[in-house]
């Protein structure tokens, strides 16, 4: 027969063991949807921040904007500096994007040197003004290689959500926008119209 005292212990070793199995839970997801260089969203994070947020804004006329961001130039830093250098560039970018986001926007990391950016109740204009100062930023806070200072600049493309639209259908309309954008010079925002 197992006593008061007895059960006690077995209780706090299985509640010990549901925390550790919920911070094992907590990191795998962390693991699932964090890309691990820049602490941003990957792919797959992302596309579940927008589903939940295209569910949320879905018939509250809640205007939501997107920018696909795709870094100028990053083969010159990898080919020139190395890919550790990239690899700093590709943080130090993350951490601009995060110092001039909102609380409420998400940012990712959804490949090499591309970003995806989805501002919940922000319009086209409104993305447009938060890229030009995080064009700014990057300007004042340029990348430090071996061989000094060397400032980041990026082409990105803008959209905001149509009727009617999802808001993957809308981050393929920007990625088309960053199409244009960079051939035709880069270092340059795009609207949608």
């Amino acid at each position: 027969m197992r006593t008061p005292h007895t059960i006690r212990q077995q209780i706090a070793i299985y509640e010990r063991r549901i925390r550790e199995l919920e911070c094992d839970l907590l990191c795998a997801n962390t693991l699932l949807n964090e890309d691990p260089l820049t602490g941003l969203l990957n792919r797959r994070g992302f596309q579940q921040a927008c589903t939940l947020l295209s569910a949320g804004a879905s018939g509250h006329g809640i205007a939501i904007s997107c920018a696909i961001i795709d870094l100028d130039n990053f083969k010159t830093i990898n080919d020139r500096h190395g890919h550790a250098a990239g690899d700093r560039a590709l943080c130090h970018f993350a951490e601009v994007l995060r110092m001039n986001l909102r609380p409420i926007d998400n940012a990712a990391r959804v490949g090499g040197d591309e970003f995806a950016l989805i501002f919940p109740d922000a319009t086209g204009a409104d993305t447009m003004d938060i890229l030009a100062r995080l064009h700014a930023a990057l300007a004042e806070l340029p990348l430090i290689t071996d061989t000094g200072p060397h400032p980041l600049h990026f082409s990105a493309g803008v959209t905001q959500l149509r009727q009617a639209e999802s808001v993957h259908e809308q981050l393929s309309r920007a990625d088309a926008i960053l199409l244009h954008a960079k051939r035709s010079g880069k270092c340059k925002v795009l609207l949608s119209p």
